[in-house]
């Protein structure tokens, strides 16, 4: 996100790559940083940013409003979707489409993949065309760092997705999952996006889904997440109830789900009872 305002505050100014970056740096690594393929070390981007007569403050203040705007869309999308309103969604949706087409903005166009998620899955209708499920993953395919909003809007539009796109970028954030897993927060988001893709695929009876099983069952989970490695066995069950329909595992899977209520973990029971269901039916 830093490298795209940047490049936001430069273009609004009319500068060119080659000017900003002149005497400092090299025009590519400065393209590189604003695609998000790589870091400019902080005195470097300092002096880049003076050439613009941007202070480090004002940058970091650009910075925090765009983070506290796509939080307010997350909140108001996960609200409208909780209160099973597609008008909303879509409205939403069409808002961010307008503001990526008019400013080409990543992260707009991330938003409004994911409101067109939220949409289908309420409507069984498509917003997104094919065009821009493939814009998708050529922008998620490239990015050599993710970071939150990549997490997010790959864990929130896995209904646009089909199977193999699901099953590759669950492969590629894995690869990745060691440079995370110092971040706890993004580690614990990273993973629930993983295990978002994972029943997704379970519920839609995907070989993906054996295949990602055999991967994550190789894994080493930290002692600090201890919920992740609760939720993967829970998911490796619903895989085995799913092919099997043992009464033996659905009654284990039930006693998992108490477990967790009795653990006060009542919005995981509760999100685990609803895979459960969706299995079961």
């Amino acid at each position: 996100m830093e490298g795209e305002i940047f490049k936001d505050i430069r273009k609004g100014k009319g500068l060119s790559l080659e000017f900003v970056s002149a005497g400092i740096s090299s025009s590519t690594s400065l393209s590189e940083f604003e695609l998000g393929h790589r870091d400019i070390p902080l005195r470097k981007l300092v002096k880049m940013l003076n050439k613009m007569d941007i202070s480090i403050s004002e940058y970091a203040l650009a910075i925090d409003k765009k983070l506290n705007r796509n939080d307010k869309f997350l909140e108001l999308l996960a609200q409208n979707y909780s209160q099973n309103n597609p008008f909303k969604i879509k409205k939403q949706a069409l808002e961010n489409l307008k503001i990526y087409r008019s400013t080409d903005s990543k992260y707009e166009f991330f938003n409004y993949m994911m409101a067109a998620n939220f949409y289908s899955d309420l409507t069984g209708k498509r917003l997104a065309s094919k065009e821009d499920v493939s814009r998708l993953q050529n922008i998620m395919f490239d990015t050599q760092r993710w970071g939150i909003r990549e997490i997010q809007v790959f864990g929130n539009t896995l209904i646009l997705m089909n199977n193999e796109l699901i099953f590759s970028l669950c492969q590629e954030l894995l690869e990745k999952m060691e440079d995370i897993s110092s971040n706890y927060l993004l580690a614990v988001d990273a993973w629930n996006a993983i295990f978002n893709a994972f029943q997704v695929l379970i519920i839609r009876g995907s070989e993906k889904a054996r295949l990602l099983n055999k991967r994550l069952a190789i894994m080493e989970f930290p002692e600090s997440l201890p919920l992740i490695s609760y939720q993967l066995s829970f998911l490796q069950d619903i895989l085995k109830f799913k092919t099997t329909s043992d009464a033996y595992i659905k009654d284990r899977l039930d006693q998992s789900i108490e477990h967790l209520k009795e653990r006060n973990c009542s919005k995981l029971a509760s999100r685990l009872s609803n895979i459960l269901a969706s299995i079961s039916d």
